[in-house]
Parts: structure tokens; sequence; C-alpha cells
């Protein structure tokens, strides 16, 4: 594991604190032991919510959606291998001297991966790489306003 990697993990783990306090305040129970499929599961009468995080220290237009996991191996991104109901983007930011959720994008995962290969049958996508992630990353950025709103919606994180 890179350096680059390690200080990633460190962060979510940080910010996954902050989601823990907000599923509480939200009523819901959670089990954060995450793997491929998801993140966290979360729990509120009798209903069982997957859902798979991405965090992000910048705010941009865009969401970043990974294609491929490493470069090198050729290995799925998450786009592929996750199964999550609720894919929690989480923009964060500095507030009162720490870095924190403020809002995240909860979007209807599994619609929203049908909806992403339509749509990339219509349309030129944007592709960035990145090392922060297990080895090189190709990620597609995708225009948050061409998101249809029936599969996403802006929460505010309050904790």
């Amino acid at each position: 594991m890179n350096e680059a990697t390690r200080k990633e993990m460190t962060f979510e783990c940080e910010m996954n604190q902050y989601m823990k306090a907000y599923y509480v305040m939200c009523g819901y129970e959670y089990d954060f032991r995450g793997d491929k499929q998801k993140d966290v599961i979360l729990y509120s009468d009798n209903e069982k919510i997957l859902v798979e995080h991405k965090f992000r220290k910048v705010e941009y237009n865009d969401i970043l959606v990974e294609i491929v996991q490493d470069l090198k191996t050729n290995a799925s991104g998450w786009l592929y291998e996750c199964e999550a109901d609720d894919l929690h983007y989480v923009i964060c930011k500095e507030a009162e001297g720490n870095m924190r959720p403020i809002y995240f994008y909860d979007i209807k995962f599994k619609l929203f991966r049908n909806w992403l290969f339509e749509w990339l049958m219509q349309n030129k996508g944007h592709y960035r790489t990145s090392n922060k992630g297990w080895g090189i990353t190709l990620n597609l950025a995708v225009p948050i306003k061409t998101i249809p709103n029936d599969l996403i919606k802006k929460l505010d994180v309050q904790v």
C-alpha cells in the first residue's frame, strides 16, 4: 500500500465517524463491516439498505465513477463490483477547523448504473486516472446535472 492510499484510507475512516453520527441522528442502526459489495448496512423499521460511500475533498460539478480499480491488473472498478442499493457520494470540507462531510448525494445506485450505461452510449465520457486507490484507477467523470432527478437527491450532513 502506497502513502497516498494510506492517507486516503485514514481520511475515509475519519469521515465514516461523521456518517455514523448522521445515521444515528436519522434513526438508523448500522453495520460498518464493508466488503466489495457495500461499505455499510443501514437498518430501520425492518428495512435493510446497502450503502456504498465515496468521499471527495473538493467540490466539483461531477461525480467520479471508478471503471477500473487497477490499470496494471485491469481489475474491475466499484461500478461493476458494488451491489449497494444507494451510493452516498459525500462532499467534505473544512468546517470549524476540521475536515468533515458537509453534504452528500444519495444516489439510487443500481438504477444509476443502468442509466449510466445508457448515457454512455449517447455521450462521450471524460476519464481521469488516480493513484490514490489500489494502483492506478480509471474513473469516469459524470456531470451531476445530467443525472436524472429521480435517481439523485442532495442531503445536508449536520452532526
